[in-house]
């Protein structure tokens, strides 16, 4: 469903060497330029072996979700203790959106790479920072936020000489995979600003100062004359940002997480789309739930059980209730 048909497009056939747009409301391989090409080519070589194409999606999704997982309770445990990395993994698995994390989409991937790169960066792991970066930045756009905050904290720590010149391979490296597949794409169809023409007229994303965002608050609630629960969880999500954020703040987060936060939920705010993606979008913003797992591992038991119980079948209450909808929508 949805973005999968694209990846399985990919996979199959590569991208179209002419660059159409979007006709009606027809999927097909005229607009999956829009997809960056890791995911779909990992997709393609495990299906080399007889697997599948979607279960070959699934499995690097799933395989990718626990190498998150496994990311974040590093960077809980490093930062607050075990306890907190624990409950940093968890959230991750109990947020509205996240079954998609099983499904044949890039977020576990993407996430997988994101919390890997930004650890190295904690650890001043600079090349190895840099050679994550690489891969990150071919799995989907929002990497940008990645590659901001390894070459921001690179500069300061090169500004501050804590570490001599250790950090210029992250510097240099960072930004080779987003980069190369926007100049591929400048250099295939001829004008250098391709992926961003795609994403306008196909799907109409761009930026918009926020005013999307600010609709979805005020009156973009409901649409049909009826209230849409996927809009509804946004505007939730959307109301919490600014005290997720001040209690981020106030945890003094190594500077690469804040970075990454907030140039993360930068894009994300000041994008037109549509409004039930954004919880998605939100889910790699991992620093802004830290405060929370922090909370939950100073909290006694038996309110952690209570509390990630009650998230728990939220989540896959509305994980099983948005398929549902969409396909029983005429």
């Amino acid at each position: 469903m949805w973005d999968s048909v694209f990846y399985r497009n990919i996979a199959l056939n590569g991208y179209p060497k002419e660059l159409h747009f979007f006709r009606g409301d027809r999927p097909g391989t005229e607009v999956t330029q829009a997809f960056f090409p890791l995911y779909p080519m990992l997709m393609r070589w495990i299906a080399l072996t007889g697997v599948d194409l979607t279960l070959a999606g699934m499995l690097i999704s799933t395989v990718a979700s626990l190498v998150a997982a496994w990311g974040l309770f590093k960077i809980g445990s490093e930062l607050r203790g075990a306890l907190t990395g624990t409950m940093l993994a968890g959230l991750l698995a109990l947020l509205p959106t996240a079954v998609v994390q099983q499904l044949v989409y890039t977020e576990s991937l993407f996430i997988a790479l994101a919390v890997w790169t930004l650890h190295a960066t904690m650890r001043h792991r600079w090349t190895l920072a840099g050679l994550l970066c690489v891969p990150c930045g071919l799995s989907r756009p929002t990497a940008g936020a990645v590659v901001s905050a390894v070459v921001l904290t690179a500069l300061w720590v090169l500004y501050k000489r804590t570490d001599g010149w250790r950090p210029l391979p992250a510097i240099i490296l960072s930004p080779l995979g987003l980069l190369s597949y926007f100049g591929y794409l400048a250099a295939r169809y001829g004008r250098i600003d391709t992926y961003f023409v795609i994403q306008k007229n196909n799907w109409g994303e761009t930026f918009d100062g926020g005013k999307t965002t600010w609709k979805t608050l005020t009156t973009g609630l409901t649409a049909g004359g009826s209230v849409e629960l996927p809009r509804i969880v946004t505007a939730l999500c959307l109301l919490a940002l600014p005290a997720l954020i001040i209690f981020m703040l106030q945890e003094r987060l190594p500077l690469v997480l804040t970075v990454y936060a907030m140039a993360s939920l930068t894009t994300v705010v000041s994008m037109h789309h549509w409004a039930g993606t954004i919880p998605r979008y939100l889910m790699p913003v991992f620093p802004l739930m830290i405060p929370t797992a922090h909370a939950l591992s100073r909290s006694r038991l038996p309110t952690r059980i209570t509390v990630l119980l009650t998230l728990g079948l939220a989540s896959g209450w509305y994980a099983a209730w948005v398929p549902l909808q969409f396909s029983m929508a005429p």
